[in-house]
């Protein structure tokens, strides 16, 4: 394979400055506290929720990524679904190609489309990823995470959510 100095391909990543990121992942998370803005408390420890992710972006110096994509949430509790458009910005200890640990940060709006839900979300995490087969590599992670339905625009009536969670994910 060819490579130039600024964007490679598979073998020659390690010279790279600038490489191509693509992350898919699973994230499941109980909520801690939730309720609507009308209600004076928070229920505690009320539901859970799954989101499926899938980022694409760049790796700048082998360490930082800056990636951004669309992902599904369903919100169990109290049967909410969202489509959100995150963007996440991720630091490696290691270079992103090797095992090692990693914090991300990503933050995001949920597209109002039909019955899906409108919205921002915060999310600050820790993970470890794993060396796997040729360009695979795999990710787990922990996370804190707040979330928010947008249910009436005009009175900014919504329902707020914050979690901890688990996420597993695959890395081309």
């Amino acid at each position: 394979m060819v490579a130039s100095p600024v964007i490679a391909q598979q073998s020659d990543r390690n010279d790279a400055k600038i490489a191509y990121a693509n992350e898919s992942n699973l994230e499941i998370f109980v909520n801690q506290r939730s309720g609507f803005s009308n209600e004076p408390d928070n229920q505690t420890g009320t539901g859970f929720a799954l989101e499926v992710n899938s980022l694409h972006g760049v790796y700048f110096f082998k360490q930082l990524g800056i990636m951004a994509g669309p992902g599904l949430v369903f919100n169990f509790n109290e049967d909410f679904q969202a489509i959100p458009v995150v963007a996440q910005v991720k630091f490696h200890l290691f270079p992103h190609y090797r095992s090692g640990p990693f914090v991300l940060l990503n933050a995001g709006r949920n597209i109002r489309v039909g019955e899906f839900r409108g919205g921002n979300s915060a999310k600050l995490g820790l993970g470890y990823i794993f060396e796997g087969d040729g360009d695979i590599r795999y990710s787990v992670g922990f996370f804190r995470k707040t979330k928010e339905f947008t249910i009436n625009t005009e009175t900014n009536f919504n329902y707020q959510t914050e979690s901890l969670g688990l996420s597993v994910g695959i890395h081309f």
